[in-house]
């Protein structure tokens, strides 16, 4: 892992506040010195980091876009090769950045913590930008710097959550590729399921970076967007079970090592109009037509189980993988109504014995 045997050698904290309503940007406080970490409060800090940025379900790797002059790879840079005086300087372009990032009048203000140390071994320098959101005010002492006790409070209990983190990794100085940097983001709002759920505001805009094409993502991207077009179709809903039945096989049961929408279309759409369209919709979806390399590891949660949901409330589950091979779902006609219509009611055979009620 990157962030084993991380050493961090400065802290300064800066404060940003949420934009005014007509949006525009409340100027940053600023500290005036770094804030001088204790052993004890140092060591805890670093376990709290590399927790944090050790979270694979709520961490991951970014793809640097931005890494001109101004970009936050840049201050990165700037900052690990600074003195104590230009480092302090300096950091405040961290919060001048994120202020300018927070666009959006309901994202709050906050506490920006600007970080410098080495991780890994051997020693490679690294910075991190932690954001923590949102608090009611901040003591700062008669130097300007945030006191220790509300950092402390802040990010180094068990309880607390270090909302978001960039963390900037020089990993090779002869590498042209983002100057021989690699880039890290934790959000606290993004899980294994969802890595979208991220602030968008925070990973591209502050950091300049995206989310990569990860094969894992585009699986996932392909059976959620797959759902969405079946969702859509204007067919019985009993067919759309059966096409749904059938992404789960296509997923979790085929043992072929790529996806891809034209073998799918192929196996288990009818007629040319709707694989047509299901092409369509995808390519509108920036989804690829070429083949993608199969991981299922996004989706281990909602390849799980099956799930069937009436209009009365009434669910039907099962193991995914064994849906199709045990439940047989048809329509039926209903008993006439009042005034002689004949609802349409579902008729469900199981293929095994009750074992027991709950």
């Amino acid at each position: 892992m990157i962030f084993e045997n991380l050493n961090i050698s400065r802290v300064i904290i800066h404060q940003i506040y949420k934009r005014l309503e007509d949006r525009q940007i409340v100027q940053p406080r600023y500290a005036g010195s770094l804030t001088v970490l204790g052993n004890e409060d140092s060591a805890a800090l670093q376990d709290r980091f590399i927790t944090a940025l050790g979270s694979a379900s709520r961490c991951m790797e970014m793809h640097i876009t931005a890494n001109a002059a101004g970009s936050a790879l840049d201050l990165a840079r700037r900052l690990a090769d600074s003195d104590d005086p230009l480092f302090i300087s300096q950091s405040r372009e961290a919060a001048d950045m994120l202020a300018r990032a927070q666009t959006r009048l309901n994202i709050p203000g906050g506490i920006v913590v600007v970080i410098s140390g080495q991780v890994s071994y051997p020693p490679k320098r690294f910075i991190g930008i932690i954001k923590a959101e949102p608090h009611s005010g901040f003591a700062f002492s008669e130097d300007g710097s945030l006191t220790l006790e509300f950092l402390r409070n802040l990010v180094l209990t068990p309880e607390a959550r270090l909302y978001k983190i960039g963390a900037f990794v020089e990993v090779d100085t002869h590498s042209e590729e983002s100057e021989g940097w690699k880039a890290f983001v934790y959000d606290d709002l993004m899980t294994a399921a969802n890595r979208d759920n991220a602030a968008q505001y925070f990973y591209e805009t502050f950091l300049g970076c995206n989310i990569p094409q990860d094969s894992a993502r585009q699986t996932r991207k392909f059976f959620e967007l797959t759902k969405e077009f079946v969702g859509k179709l204007d067919i019985p809903e009993h067919e759309k079970l059966d096409i749904n039945t059938s992404l789960y096989t296509y997923l979790k049961v085929d043992q072929s090592p790529t996806v891809d929408t034209a073998t799918f279309a192929t196996r288990y759409l009818k007629g040319a109009d709707m694989r047509d369209a299901y092409a369509t919709y995808m390519e509108r979806n920036d989804f690829p037509d070429a083949a993608i390399s199969k991981d299922l590891s996004d989706l281990k949660y909602q390849l799980r189980r099956r799930k069937v949901v009436f209009n009365s409330d009434l669910q039907l589950s099962g193991p995914a993988e064994r849906f199709a091979e045990l439940v047989t779902v048809e329509p039926i006609a209903g008993d006439p109504a009042a005034d002689g219509t004949r609802p349409e009611w579902t008729r469900i055979t199981v293929r095994d014995r009750i074992r027991n009620e709950q």
